[in-house]
């Protein structure tokens, strides 16, 4: 069923259409935008600041968008939904301050289709919650198209909602066990599929009510609202736990193990500590694999395997994304003048390691369609 369709058929008590009252009006309306390139992925957003970095692993078509995503807010919570489409490394933090829930939808809305999504060491299916405490990083690989529902909330809103009866977790004894407590570690859960296929149901019908009535919602559709998005995003984290427990398997993480991801994941830090990642000088492979006592062939499988290219291509790639990402900041910045826009340019590719100049450019162009010159200065011509 559509978002229109679903929520033209769900009734919230005290729900108007938008023009018929403003009852919720201090309340920012629900907005969409598109993301048109990988620096929008950790723009500055006063509700939810990002401090996730993506690396695009191989060029959009031209004229097609990074993703759409739907802003939105309940008291106590902030939500974003929507979809995101291409070849993605995707690293960092979401949030220092927030707990954040992430369901993964069917994927229906990019033009890429069906993608695959890989979150540390497993991938990850339409139904699954991906949980982040604050300040954990989100550790992934997408390979075609992802939908998805994300909500933050403060841990203390959270023990409050709990506190006072709001949400409750099926099979949890609040006498014996703090919900809280699950939130220590960043984690994958999967569900039992009729618990993933509610809980997908109930965040695809209370998003298309947010974004059919905007912030014309009275306090008490907004309170029932809040209610049905957290309940539903809890639920299948409550089966997960309690079908572990069933199995007996331990609710501890597991030790990493040396797979392709965990290996990709070590090198990327290793090339931060060395100041590589950022442009200073590239070890060679045999330098990398004497790190990690790996075997060159070892090495390239795991890249292979997690990102689906070497790992020499894989640093160049990281570097132009890093590089996207200083152009844009700089952009962003006071502005310059334009006798010193070339220089500009020149000295953000030579700081991230690109010293042949012509062979830059000639990459970040088919990388992201546009010239280095166009990504830092386009924006403030426009504007």
């Amino acid at each position: 069923m559509s978002a229109a369709a679903t929520a033209s058929t769900t009734r919230i008590p005290g729900a108007s259409r938008p023009g018929a009252g403003r009852l919720g009006a201090s309340r920012p309306a629900p907005g969409f935008r598109h993301l048109q390139g990988i620096e929008a992925l950790g723009a500055a957003d006063p509700a939810l600041p990002l401090g996730l970095a993506a690396t695009l692993l191989a060029p959009l078509p031209p004229g097609r968008p990074l993703g759409r995503l739907l802003r939105a807010s309940l008291p106590g919570l902030t939500i974003r939904s929507g979809w995101l489409q291409g070849e993605l490394r995707l690293r960092g933090a979401v949030s220092g301050r927030h707990l954040v829930l992430a369901l993964r939808l069917p994927d229906t809305m990019s033009e890429a289709g069906p993608g695959r999504l890989r979150l540390w060491h497993r991938t990850a299916q339409p139904g699954d919650l991906c949980v982040l405490p604050p300040g954990h990083e989100l550790d992934g690989c997408l390979h075609g198209g992802l939908d998805y529902a994300l909500v933050a909330l403060r841990p203390p809103v959270l023990r409050e909602a709990l506190r006072r009866g709001e949400i409750a977790l099926p099979g949890f004894d609040p006498l014996g066990l703090d919900p809280a407590a699950l939130f220590e570690h960043a984690a994958l859960h999967r569900p039992p599929a009729t618990v993933a296929a509610a809980a997908m149901r109930r965040v695809t019908a209370a998003l298309a009510i947010l974004e059919q009535f905007g912030d014309s919602l009275s306090p008490r559709a907004e309170s029932l609202l809040r209610g049905e998005l957290l309940d539903a995003l809890l639920a299948p984290l409550a089966a997960a736990q309690n079908r572990s427990r069933a199995d007996g398997e331990t609710q501890a993480m597991p030790e990493p193990v040396m797979d392709a991801t965990y290996i990709v994941r070590l090198v990327e830090d290793y090339l931060t500590v060395t100041g590589a990642a950022a442009g200073g000088e590239l070890p060679d492979i045999d330098t990398i694999c004497g790190a990690f006592r790996l075997s060159r062939r070892s090495l390239a499988r795991a890249f292979h395997d997690s990102l689906g290219l070497g790992p020499m291509t894989y640093i160049r790639l990281l570097r132009l994304s890093q590089t996207r990402r200083a152009l844009v900041e700089a952009r962003l910045g006071p502005a310059q003048e334009q006798d010193d826009a070339p220089s500009s340019v020149t000295a953000i590719a030579l700081a991230h390691g690109f010293t042949e100049l012509g062979r830059f450019a000639v990459l970040y162009r088919r990388m992201f369609g546009e010239t280095p010159s166009e990504t830092l200065h386009g924006s403030r011509r426009a504007g």
